[in-house]
């Protein structure tokens, strides 16, 4: 139970206030929690994020892709990001960028897939 709520609690209980006003008190404290809940799962302030790390013998370079998640979404059906990942592998690298999208609406948090290429590693991940 929330302090708020014991604090409600305990002011109808010593009369401070009527139950009534009580009651109107948690339902404005339940609305309040709902729209903070709202608000920190909302895209707005989170990232679709790739790095690519060459792993390729004399030429470690690590190239960092980040994209506003709402914007992800566009960007990887336009398939930018499949072309990007190719051209800096250097090789053919399937995304399942269905299961990206779905990750995305389902709104999870953190690491949606890697890759391991034979000169690269891959990390996709939302935060």
């Amino acid at each position: 139970m929330s302090e708020e709520l014991i604090r409600v609690l305990k002011m109808i209980e010593s009369g401070v206030i009527t139950s009534e006003e009580g009651q109107k008190l948690i339902q404005a404290m339940q609305k309040s929690e709902q729209k903070v809940a709202r608000v920190n799962s909302h895209p707005i302030g989170r990232f679709l994020r790739l790095d690519i790390l060459s792993t390729e013998e004399g030429e470690k370079e690590t190239v960092q892709i980040n994209f506003p998640l709402n914007l992800a979404k566009a960007v990887l059906k336009m398939g930018i990001v499949q072309k990007q990942l190719n051209a800096k592998v250097g090789e053919n690298v399937n995304l399942d960028i269905e299961e990206i999208l779905a990750l995305i609406d389902s709104e999870v948090m953190g690491d949606l897939m890697t890759i391991d290429t034979k000169d690269s590693k891959i990390r996709i991940w939302i935060d």
